[in-house]
């Protein structure tokens, strides 16, 4: 939306905006001051450390799994 310069101090947000049994959405924020600067999201999978084979979130931790579903803020846009 609007640059951010070398000497800028910004803020960085990031909330939960969805998740799925095998992956989780990030939503970010950039500010400067009050001004937003860019939004953005990033998607990211679970999977077994050793296999790299997708897992279900749930399944592995459902108590995790149940506070991120709790916690996810309402996007607009």
């Amino acid at each position: 939306i609007k640059p951010a310069y070398y000497e800028d101090e910004i803020v960085i947000s990031a909330c939960v905006s969805s998740l799925h049994y095998a992956k989780i959405e990030f939503y970010y924020t950039v500010k400067r001051g009050e001004e937003l600067l860019t939004t953005g999201k990033t998607i990211h999978g679970f999977v077994d450390s050793k296999t790299f084979k997708p897992i279900n979130a749930k399944k592995f931790d459902k108590e995790l799994y149940e506070a991120v579903q709790n916690s996810i803020e309402k996007i607009d846009g």
